[in-house]
C-alpha cells in the first residue's frame, strides 16, 4: 500500500477568519479508474486543511496520462459538492 501524505503551508486571505499562514494537508493518494464508466486512470488525492478545521475533505481526480484534474469533490459534513470536467 503505497499511501501518500504531506503537509504543505498555505495563506488564508479571508480577514475575519483565521489570518496568516496556515497548513493544508494531502492525506492519501492512491492511483484508481475514473468514477463512472471509465476505464481512464487517474491519481485519486485526498485533501483537508485548516481553513475548515480539517473537517472538509477534498477529493480531486487527476488524469494521470495528462496531469489534468478531472473531477473535484467537496465533502463538508454531511453536504457534497461535484465538479467534473466536461470533455
Amino acid at each position: 500500500n503505497n499511501k501518500y501524505h504531506k503537509t504543505n503551508s498555505i495563506f488564508d486571505y479571508n480577514p475575519t477568519a483565521k489570518t496568516g499562514v496556515i497548513k493544508a494537508f494531502i492525506k492519501n493518494v492512491e492511483k484508481g479508474k475514473a468514477p463512472g464508466n471509465s476505464d481512464r486512470d487517474v491519481w485519486i488525492v485526498k485533501v483537508t486543511d485548516d481553513i475548515s478545521d480539517n473537517k472538509a475533505i477534498m477529493t480531486y481526480f487527476i488524469d494521470s496520462n495528462t496531469r489534468q484534474i478531472i473531477r473535484q469533490e467537496m465533502d463538508m459534513q454531511g453536504r457534497k459538492m461535484v465538479m467534473e470536467l466536461i470533455d
